[in-house]
């Protein structure tokens, strides 16, 4: 089995991580707020080299971070116009790290919230708005999957033409409407 890593804002530490699954014992590592000794780890990973994601949307430290260390970035709850300006900030600490911008798997995080008809997303944006609120930060960023499918159809065209390779579909307390998700699948995951 394959796996990943999350991890955010940590920089220095993601270096020594990799020793430990590769090597079976450090010479160690001391920073500000992590200190590694003697730290052997066994069984070592079936894979040569466990892929790590940093998600996050910082630009001073996070893709920093991201364009040194990561083989995926992931950002949550925003919408390809600002997926992209980010996806450029990446790009240049790439150019600063030395870094091909090209080997950063790059991915976003949607909430779902359509229906499967006007009714269905009238039921969702009640939802939406019990989940973030009608103002302010949360309320409009506009990372979410709204209406019904046709109405998520344009957006997840975006992400794609962008070169984003995957959407990770967030779904937080229900009810789920079911029909939805279904209408969302064959009309916009199957046809892309």
């Amino acid at each position: 089995m394959k796996f990943g890593i999350h991890i955010g804002h940590m920089g220095g530490p993601l270096d020594e991580m990799r020793k430990l699954w590769k090597f079976a014992d450090t010479k160690g590592f001391e920073g500000k707020h992590f200190r590694v000794s003697n730290a052997p780890n066994n069984p070592k990973p079936l894979q040569p080299r466990i892929p790590i994601w940093i998600g996050g949307r910082g630009e001073k430290r996070t893709l920093r971070a991201a364009a040194k260390y990561a083989d995926g970035w992931n950002a949550a709850y925003i919408g390809p116009e600002e997926w992209k300006q980010k996806g450029q900030v990446l790009d240049r600490w790439c150019e600063t790290e030395g870094r091909d911008p090209k080997s950063i798997l790059r991915t976003v995080n949607l909430g779902f919230y359509l229906g499967a008809d006007a009714r269905g997303a009238a039921r969702a944006d009640e939802i939406f708005r019990s989940h973030w609120g009608t103002s302010g930060e949360r309320a409009a960023r506009t990372g979410h999957l709204r209406g019904t499918a046709k109405d998520a159809r344009q957006m997840v065209a975006e992400f794609r033409d962008l070169g984003c390779a995957r959407l990770n579909i967030a779904f937080r307390d229900g009810p789920y409407d079911w029909d939805a998700l279904e209408a969302f699948a064959s009309e916009i995951v199957g046809t892309f």
